[in-house]
C-alpha cells in the first residue's frame, strides 16, 4: 500500500507566487528581485535560517532599499485551493495515509495552518519546521525516516522539476504535476504503470 505525498502550492492551491507582485513595489521585476536576494538568502528563509524579518532587513541593506515594512510575503498571499485535488486527497485518506511535504516560510505556514488547509493531511512537512527544503536530497530523507516507509512505497506528486527528479534519484515514485486538475486521471495513469512495472518484474522471476 502507497504513502500519498503531495506538494502544496502548484498542486493542492493555485500558483500562490507573489514575487511579482513585491517586485512591482519595488520598480524592479520579479527576475531582479530574486537576484537581488540571492539563492542563499532565499534558501536560508525557505529552511527557517532566517525569520521573514531578517529577510527583509538584510534584503533592504543589500539593494538601499528604504521601509520598515516586513508583512510583503503574507501582504498579497491568498491562494485557491483546487476541489479536484481537495476531493482526491479525501478519497485517498479512506483507505492510504496523504502527508503533505512543501517548501514554505512562516507567514504562508501559519496562513495554511489557520485555515485548515493542513487538516487535509495526515501529516505536514514543511521546510521551515524541519530545516530542510527541497530539492535537498535531506529534506526527502527526513521525511522517509519520520514515516518509517521505504522510499518505493511513496507516491510524490510536485510541480517543480528539480524536487521530483531529486526524489527519483531517492528511489521514490514521483512525478511532475502540471494540470492540477487533471490531477486524478494522471495519479490513476501512474498507478497503472507502477502496477504494469511490478507485473512485469514478477513475470521476470
Amino acid at each position: 500500500m502507497f504513502t500519498y505525498m503531495f506538494d502544496m502550492g502548484g498542486v493542492v492551491v493555485k500558483d500562490f507566487d507573489v514575487a511579482p507582485i513585491i517586485a512591482k513595489e519595488f520598480n524592479m521585476t520579479r527576475e531582479e528581485l530574486i537576484k537581488k536576494a540571492g539563492e542563499e538568502l532565499l534558501e536560508a528563509l525557505s529552511s527557517g535560517k532566517v525569520t521573514e524579518k531578517q529577510f527583509w532587513d538584510i534584503f533592504y541593506k543589500k539593494t538601499g532599499i528604504k521601509s520598515d515594512r516586513y508583512d510583503w510575503w503574507i501582504r498579497f498571499f491568498n491562494p485557491e485551493k483546487y476541489s479536484e485535488v481537495e476531493e482526491l486527497i479525501n478519497e485517498l485518506r479512506k483507505n492510504h495515509r496523504v502527508i503533505c511535504a512543501t517548501n514554505t516560510f512562516d507567514s504562508h505556514y501559519k496562513f495554511f495552518l489557520e485555515r485548515g488547509d493542513y487538516d487535509l493531511f495526515d501529516r505536514v512537512y514543511a521546510s521551515n519546521i524541519i530545516g530542510y527544503a527541497k530539492p535537498d536530497p535531506k529534506f526527502y530523507l527526513y521525511i522517509l525516516d519520520q514515516e518509517k516507509v521505504e522510499p518505493h512505497k511513496i507516491i510524490f506528486m510536485d510541480d517543480k522539476a528539480d524536487n521530483v527528479k531529486t526524489a527519483k534519484e531517492i528511489g521514490i515514485n514521483a512525478f511532475l504535476v502540471t494540470e492540477p486538475k487533471k490531477l486524478p486521471e494522471y495519479l490513476t495513469e501512474f498507478e497503472n504503470s507502477l502496477n504494469l512495472a511490478r507485473s512485469n518484474v514478477d513475470d521476470n522471476r
